[in-house]
């Protein structure tokens, strides 16, 4: 295999000197499949603006799978996926939800990261309001207002575990025998 090649605290830097031989457009062998690494800007940008047809599956992420089976709207690939966001648009749109409200929304919530992120002062810190921070978009959107990162009836202890959790199992080779 070829886990050994890989710094699992800065997998990204393992990626970039692994990507020095093949190129910035290599396959990896990563546990049970394979995956397509994509290092460096010009790279991202040819495979989402030239490309994106080809990189618009993935495949299903086990744990998420087992939970839903293939009918989530935020992990589907193929016609669900694009029918689920023409839906998705279609009703925004409708809202009179267009794509400026939904980048102010964005821009909004980056605000309160960075403002987050300044206030540690450099000490090490979890992410887990990373993770929040799409689910606090959608509330803006839908409701009308964010939650602080810290409001009780945005998060419970049990909510982050159970990202925590989810973050760190949904890619491992182990989830895959849950189905048997």
């Amino acid at each position: 295999g070829n886990l050994h090649l890989l710094d699992i605290r800065r997998q990204d830097k393992s990626l970039m000197k692994i990507s020095e031989k093949p190129g910035p457009v290599f396959t990896f062998p990563l546990g049970f499949q394979k995956v397509v690494v994509l290092t460096g800007y010009k790279a991202v940008k040819d495979a989402l603006l030239n490309t994106g047809d080809m990189f618009a599956d993935r495949p299903p992420v086990p744990i998420f799978y087992h939970v839903q089976h293939g009918k989530a709207v935020f992990f589907s690939s193929q016609e669900l996926w694009k029918t689920t966001r023409w839906f998705t648009i279609a009703a925004m749109s409708d809202l009179d939800m267009g794509k400026h409200l939904g980048e102010e929304r964005m821009l909004e919530e980056l605000r309160f990261l960075i403002e987050l992120i300044k206030s540690i002062k450099g000490r090490p810190f979890q992410l887990w309001f990373l993770n929040m921070a799409p689910s606090n978009i959608t509330f803006a959107i839908l409701f009308g207002r964010r939650f602080d990162y810290e409001d009780p009836t945005f998060l419970t202890q049990s909510l982050l575990e159970g990202m925590a959790r989810v973050s760190f199992f949904k890619n491992t080779p182990v989830i895959k025998l849950l189905k048997y």
